[in-house]
């Protein structure tokens, strides 16, 4: 009896025993699949050595949505590095000269269409961004600010013209107030007088000499 009672508890033991296994090992296939993944998603989430997050990136260095910037996308350690990788005083004055440059260029007046045709151009140096900068807006300020009527020291102009010889020099300071009182005529067409004065800046007389002449060739072209 005791030796039946034996085989019955083992055979018993062996049938329940197999489940059991069997769960068991799906538990640790189920715990290593999950290990093996967690070990890729933190791979895949770790940063790479050497690479910055945007917000880590320097302003010159950020990505730049617009299409057009409208300042240099530059740093100017890197810039000056790869311009003068030998030559650290060379590498010193250009890295101080470009970060100059960049205040100067966010502290002075620039219209829009400026910055984005100077960005353009010099995309890689602020120092030739400035000069681009300036240069265009002082062309855009002077282009507005033409006189469209001489301005000089008419005694001034007419005694250097005749140094010794009064009778002339009175009659240059006479034709050169007649011809001033005559291009007073608020007739005159702009454009023209803006012309004749960058031909004539110094002469009333051929002012109005130019005046008259762009006058009628306009009008026998019916302009």
């Amino acid at each position: 009896m005791a030796g039946g009672s034996q085989d019955k508890g083992s055979d018993w033991g062996e049938q329940n025993a197999s489940p059991r296994f069997i769960i068991g090992a799906i538990a640790v296939g189920l715990l290593a699949a999950w290990l093996i993944l967690s070990m890729f998603s933190s791979q895949g989430e770790e940063k790479i050595e050497g690479e910055t997050s945007p917000a880590e990136r320097p302003a010159d260095q950020a990505v730049h949505i617009d299409a057009t910037p409208n300042y240099p996308v530059i740093n100017p350690h890197t810039h000056c590095q790869g311009r003068y990788p030998l030559d650290y005083e060379m590498r010193d004055v250009c890295i101080r000269g470009q970060e100059e440059a960049k205040l100067t260029a966010h502290s002075i007046r620039i219209d829009d269409g400026v910055k984005a045709l100077c960005a353009k151009r010099y995309i890689d140096d602020w120092q030739m961004y400035v000069v681009c900068a300036k240069n265009q807006m002082s062309a855009k300020l002077s282009e507005h600010s033409k006189p469209d009527r001489p301005e000089f020291d008419i005694v001034a102009m007419c005694r250097t013209k005749w140094p010794e010889d009064y009778s002339m020099e009175e009659h240059c300071i006479e034709g050169q107030e007649k011809a001033r009182d005559e291009a007073r005529n608020p007739s005159i067409d702009d454009a023209i007088a803006i012309r004749c004065t960058s031909k004539w800046p110094t002469s009333w007389e051929m002012f109005m000499y130019c005046v008259k002449q762009q006058t009628k060739a306009k009008s026998r072209l019916r302009l």
